[in-house]
C-alpha cells in the first residue's frame, strides 16, 4: 500500500470522519463502520484532504484535465481545496465547478457555481463516498447540458466496496452504466488492512470484535467481482495450452534450450516461408499469438482500479508472457521467444482499445437515455 494511503487512513482516524460502531446508511443497511466527510471542518483539514484527493486524481486520470466538478452540497469544499492543492501541489491550473441546487435568477444566474463548463473540457467528478450512485445520476445530465464535454471520471474519498442496486459495487455500476473510469483515494480493504489490531494514538483501532462485525457484514453486502473470476480461468487456461497441452506440443521435451533473442526474426521467417510452413501455421503461431492475449487486455481493467491504465495492462501482459516463455525454456517444452513476447503485449494492447471504445460508446448511450 503507498504511503498516502496509509497517511489518509490515519487521517481520516484523526479528523473523526471514520467510526466504528453501530450506524445505518442511507440505504437503511446496518453497519460497523460509517465515514462522514463533512467532520473536514477546518482549513488544514480541507488543505490535506486536497492533497489525498489530488494525488489519487494524478494516479488515476493524470493531470491533463480542465475542469474538476463537485456536486452539491458535500462536493463544493472537495473540489476547491483539491484544485487548489492540484495548483500548489504539481503547478496545474485546473478550474473548479459545481452546480447549485436550485437555479439562480439573479447576479451570477443559472445552475452552476464557480467556472463555466464550455464545449471541449475535459471533466473529472469528485465526490466524498458513493454507495448507490444517485448522485451521479443527477450530476451527469447537468454536466453535458453544457455542452460537448468528455466527463474523464470519478473519484471518491473511500470505495465502501459494497453491493449498489445489483450484486456490483456502486462504482462499478457506474463505470458499466456511463463508461466512466472511477477511483477512489483508499478502498475498505485497505483500511481494515492498515488498522486491524494496529495501535494508533495509544489504542487499537480495528480490534478483532471489529473485524468480525466488518466480516459479517460484507457477508451479506459484499459487492461480486466477476471479472476476477474471469481473470482467474484465463490464466488457468493460458497456463495449461502453454505449459500442458498435448495439441500444441507441450508434452514433448526438447534436448536442448531452444530460444530466440532477435526481435522479429521468427515473424519474419514465418511470413518469407509462408507457402512452406502453410497459412495455418502461421496463422497459429502470429495472430494466434496475439488473439490468444487479446482477453487480457480486457479483462484486467475491468477487475480493478488499478488496471484502468494502459501502461499497466501493458506492463503486467508483458510479465505474464515473459513467465510463460520461461518456464518454456527451463523446462524444454518450447522455446523463449522474444517475438512472443511483442505479440502477446500487442495483443493485450488491441484487447485494451476494445474495451475502451466499448465502454465510451456504452456511457455515452446509457448517458443520451439518462438525458
Amino acid at each position: 500500500m503507498e504511503q498516502y494511503k496509509k497517511d489518509f487512513i490515519e487521517f481520516m482516524v484523526d479528523c473523526g470522519v471514520l467510526k466504528f460502531g453501530d450506524f445505518v446508511t442511507k440505504s437503511g443497511r446496518k453497519t460497523p463502520f460509517f465515514v462522514n466527510t463533512g467532520f473536514y471542518r477546518t482549513g488544514s483539514q480541507l488543505n490535506k484532504l486536497g492533497e489525498y484527493y489530488g494525488q489519487a486524481i494524478k494516479n488515476t486520470f493524470g493531470l491533463d484535465f480542465d475542469v474538476l466538478f463537485g456536486p452539491a452540497y458535500k462536493g463544493i469544499p472537495l473540489t476547491v481545496a483539491t484544485a487548489m492543492r492540484l495548483s500548489s501541489e504539481f503547478g496545474t491550473d485546473i478550474k473548479y465547478c459545481s452546480n447549485r441546487k436550485e437555479v439562480k435568477d439573479h447576479g451570477d444566474t443559472g445552475i452552476l457555481l464557480g467556472s463555466p463548463i464550455n464545449d471541449g473540457d475535459r471533466v473529472v467528478i469528485i465526490e466524498d463516498v458513493t454507495t448507490a450512485g444517485t448522485s451521479i445520476n443527477e450530476t451527469l445530465p447537468i454536466i453535458k447540458a453544457q455542452g460537448n464535454v468528455d466527463v474523464l471520471g470519478l473519484v471518491v474519498s473511500v470505495d465502501r466496496m459494497e453491493k449498489g442496486n445489483s450484486t456490483k459495487s456502486a462504482l462499478a455500476e457506474i463505470e458499466e452504466k456511463y463508461g466512466l473510469k472511477t477511483t477512489s483515494i483508499v478502498t475498505m480493504k485497505e483500511v481494515v488492512e492498515h488498522l486491524y489490531l494496529k495501535e494508533y494514538n495509544g489504542k487499537v483501532i480495528i480490534d478483532e470484535e471489529i473485524k468480525s462485525r466488518i466480516d459479517a457484514y460484507y457477508e451479506k453486502y459484499k459487492a461480486e467481482n466477476f471479472s476476477r473470476i474471469l481473470l482467474l480461468i484465463y490464466i488457468i487456461l493460458a497456463i495449461y495450452f502453454m505449459l500442458f497441452s498435448e495439441a500444441m506440443g507441450r508434452t514433448i521435451h526438447s534436448d536442448e534450450y531452444r530460444y530466440n533473442l532477435v526481435l522479429f526474426k521468427e515473424i519474419k521467417r514465418f511470413i518469407y516461408n509462408i507457402e512452406t510452413i502453410g497459412i495455418v501455421y502461421v496463422i497459429i503461431n502470429v495472430v494466434g499469438n496475439i488473439v490468444c492475449f487479446m482477453p487480457l487486455g480486457i479483462i484486467l481493467p475491468m477487475t480493478s482500479n488499478k488496471f484502468k491504465r494502459l501502461y499497466k495492462v501493458l506492463l503486467l501482459t508483458f510479465f505474464f508472457s515473459l513467465c510463460l516463455e520461461s518456464l518454456q525454456l527451463v523446462f524444454k517444452i518450447g522455446s523463449f521467444d522474444v517475438d512472443d513476447l511483442f505479440l502477446n503485449t500487442l495483443g493485450a494492447l488491441i484487447g485494451y482499445i476494445v474495451f475502451y471504445i466499448v465502454s465510451k460508446k456504452k456511457g455515452k448511450k446509457n448517458a443520451k437515455k439518462k438525458n
